[in-house]
């Protein structure tokens, strides 16, 4: 009996030591997963981008550089994979179509390879031109894990708003508003920032 109550403890503790280890591997998960959140964080107002080389989905190379001589862009990341993206696509086919004629830049960035994307295009009628992404340098410094998001640099690459998910209308809002601040400071001659 005693034998028996002997094996059963032992085997409690080598079952007891396994779940440790198991803890401790999971802690370390857990850790390095929080060290990885800020790529899962949207941009915010004052960060600054860098110039982008991409793929559209025809096949053509397309560069999109910042300098004072640009326009203001505005950015919408979506995914195949994305639920929440065809939320905004109506939205961004609209402002794009009401606004195409102002100083501003509107490029689509697909987080996906260029046939995904052609059929994403295709099955929503986007209007926009849309580019292809899959450097982790890009996505990460534009946040492109973060879908969908709407984004505005100035013409330097400095985020002047970011919206992320299926826009609300307090959101919506904030857009036209950003967006109608274009045309004025260009219409009182201000500056384009």
């Amino acid at each position: 009996m005693k034998k028996h109550l002997n094996v059963i403890l032992i085997g409690a503790v080598i079952l007891l030591a396994i779940e440790v280890l198991y803890l401790v591997y999971q802690n370390q998960q857990l850790r390095a997963m929080i060290n990885n959140l800020p790529q899962f964080t949207p941009l915010t107002r004052g960060e600054k981008v860098p110039a982008l080389r991409a793929q559209d989905i025809d096949g053509r190379l397309v560069t999109l550089n910042y300098s004072p001589a640009q326009p203001k862009t505005l950015l919408f990341w979506f995914s195949p994979d994305c639920a929440y993206c065809k939320d905004n696509y109506n939205f961004w086919n609209h402002l794009f179509l009401d606004r195409e004629s102002d100083s501003l830049r509107f490029l689509g960035v697909c987080a996906c390879d260029p046939e995904q994307a052609r059929l994403l295009v295709e099955e929503y009628r986007m209007e926009f031109p849309v580019i292809c992404v899959n450097e982790p340098y890009i996505i990460s410094t534009y946040r492109g894990n973060v879908l969908p998001q709407t984004v505005l640099i100035a013409p330097d690459g400095l985020i002047l708003g970011a919206w992320p998910g299926s826009l609300t209308d307090s959101q919506i809002d904030e857009i036209l508003t950003a967006l109608a601040d274009i045309n004025t400071s260009k219409l009182e001659g201000g500056e384009n920032r």
